[in-house]
């Protein structure tokens, strides 16, 4: 068993040994946010004009 680093490279330790260490995670959550408003806004009129 491997020991435990101390703070502060504890949290990313951490979060590597569980599988979720991303760190863009929250970048990608206001992207998804701002295209889902851009399809719903813009693609999707275009989509039922066309």
């Amino acid at each position: 068993m491997q020991a435990v680093p101390s703070s502060p490279t504890r949290r990313l330790w951490l979060l590597d040994k569980t599988g979720v260490n991303d760190l863009w995670d929250g970048y990608s959550r206001r992207m998804y946010g701002f295209n889902n408003a851009v399809d719903k806004v813009v693609i999707r009129r275009v989509e039922v004009a066309y």
